[in-house]
């Protein structure tokens, strides 16, 4: 730190990487729980899983409820935004199959270098 009393990005960066992982500016970054946290969830949830494949097996009954780590705004968004995409591929899938299906669409009428939906324009 300088004698001015003023930091530098680098210097903040560096203070900001030795904050502890539970600390809530690197909790608010990354996951709601730290890794010691998720994994201890883990491994009650095996135990009950265990419990539950070994009662069932046996004729008995286990209900639980598995824990899950709460999820950030960030970490929703991301999530969201897969299934998004994950759906929108299963659909232009979709089409093309049955495009191709009813001898609509020739794999040689498909320019690998563009976008599917190009394709499916025509």
């Amino acid at each position: 730190m300088r004698r001015t009393g003023e930091m530098t990005a680098r210097e903040l960066v560096v203070l900001i990487e030795q904050l502890p992982e539970d600390s809530g500016f690197k909790r608010k970054r990354s996951t709601a729980w730290t890794l010691l946290e998720r994994l201890l969830a883990a491994s009650i949830n095996l135990q009950h899983f265990s419990r539950q494949d070994y009662r069932s097996a046996h004729g008995a009954d286990y209900q639980f409820t598995p824990i899950e780590a709460p999820e950030l705004d960030h970490e929703r968004r991301r999530r969201e935004s897969r299934e998004k995409a994950r759906a929108h591929r299963h659909k232009l899938q979709q089409e093309v199959m049955d495009r191709m299906l009813s001898g609509q669409l020739r794999m040689s009428d498909i320019d690998t270098t563009k976008p599917i939906e190009e394709a499916l324009i025509s």
